[in-house]
């Protein structure tokens, strides 16, 4: 009797059980939302590396890189923000200001950073920006990432023997937003 019982409750769940369709159309509403973060740029120099051959100081030294990127249509698509970060160390003893720009093929800026400015003896800077597709559209077009460090001229030379040391690490989050 017990048995019976004991079926009679499960074919009454199963045949009374809620029922509602399902709504294949649901999938047509979602956005896929994936977040990427990558390293952009590393670099660190030494007193001695703003010099030239002749042994004259220069006050600014550049680096370019290739940032590819935006090659993939998907991302090119469909980024909608890009977040900027910085981490600098400067141990030199004046102060450096960092400026960061994204290239085309053709070396035209299609987006400058703000100047960042870091204090002598500042050992943990730490900077982020950032910047909305839809207010910047030609930012898709990068192809090549360009930094410049530029020492505030405090009216002396650098000793090119310091073993003092300005270090950028840099990364890119890239936000995207894509329908199914």
């Amino acid at each position: 009797m017990k048995r019976v019982l004991q079926l009679s409750v499960i074919c009454c769940l199963l045949f009374n059980s809620c029922y509602e369709e399902l709504n294949f159309d649901q999938i047509n509403d979602y956005v896929y939302k994936p977040v990427v973060t990558s390293s952009l740029i590393f670099f660190s120099v030494v007193p001695g590396q703003f010099f030239n051959d002749l042994g004259i100081q220069e006050r600014s030294i550049t680096s370019v890189s290739g940032f590819r990127v935006f090659e993939d249509s998907y991302v090119k698509e469909d980024i909608v923000k890009i977040d900027f970060s910085a981490l600098i160390k400067n141990d030199f003893d004046r102060d450096v200001t960092i400026d960061v720009y994204f290239l085309d093929d053709n070396n035209t800026i299609l987006y400058q950073f703000a100047s960042i400015v870091t204090s002598a003896g500042d050992l943990e800077n730490n900077y982020t920006e950032e910047v909305f597709v839809n207010t910047s559209p030609t930012i898709i077009n990068t192809t090549k990432v360009k930094i410049r460090a530029e020492l505030e001229d405090i009216g002396t030379s650098l000793n090119p023997n310091a073993t003092s040391d300005f270090e950028l690490k840099s990364s890119v989050t890239l936000y995207i937003e894509s329908e199914i």
